[in-house]
């Protein structure tokens, strides 16, 4: 869930985080537009625990980057069904990707840290996606995602709604009210 980094209010909604600083970021090459930068130190990064996973072969995909003049190593892993996947960030965007076998219905993390770096760094992930099978493909919102962001224009849609007919009903004049400017206007035309 919120594999975009969209949310609004906080990027790493859904994401546990382990140590160091999490920005979100604007990348204009991903479909979302969003991505995350983790900045830290050795091991520290983000995790997120899937939704309803059955058993059974999945890839993990996602781009990564870093801004350092140095390449970067970081890790991602689905943990309790594979070992570490190492991955090197350099400073452009590059796809990754690794095949999991899920043995098991309990729904471990997927982790994504930094890898013995020294010195604080930073690398940048974005359209991070889980999918069954072996096979990458392009990025697509989450189901979940989705679903939450229609639930959020319905609920934005009858708010605004509400505003505007309150603030209608506001302008115009109660039946007393009218009734009362009736009755100054029509006292002003008999004096």
């Amino acid at each position: 869930r919120n594999s975009s980094f969209q949310d609004k209010h906080i990027p790493i909604k859904h994401w546990g985080g382990n140590g160091g600083d999490f920005v979100s970021i604007d990348v204009p090459s991903a479909l979302s537009g969003k991505g995350l930068e983790i900045g830290g130190t050795n091991f520290q990064g983000i995790y997120q625990c899937p939704i309803s996973c059955e058993i059974g072969v999945y890839t993990i995909s996602f781009y990564l980057r870093t801004d350092s003049a140095n390449p970067l190593t970081m890790f991602s892993r689905w943990e309790g069904f594979c070992d570490e996947q190492l991955f090197t960030a350099t400073n452009s965007w590059t796809r990754c990707s690794y095949v999991v076998n899920k043995t098991r219905a309990d729904a471990n993390a997927i982790v994504f840290y930094l890898y013995h770096g020294a010195d604080y760094n930073k690398i940048q992930i974005h359209s991070v996606q889980v999918e069954r099978g072996n096979k990458v493909t392009d990025w697509s919102p989450s189901p979940f995602d989705t679903t939450s962001d229609i639930a959020d224009a319905k609920n934005e849609a009858i708010n605004s709604a509400n505003n505007t007919l309150a603030t209608t009903i506001a302008n115009y004049y109660t039946k007393t009210e009218t009734d009362s400017q009736i009755n100054v206007a029509k006292d002003a035309v008999t004096t």
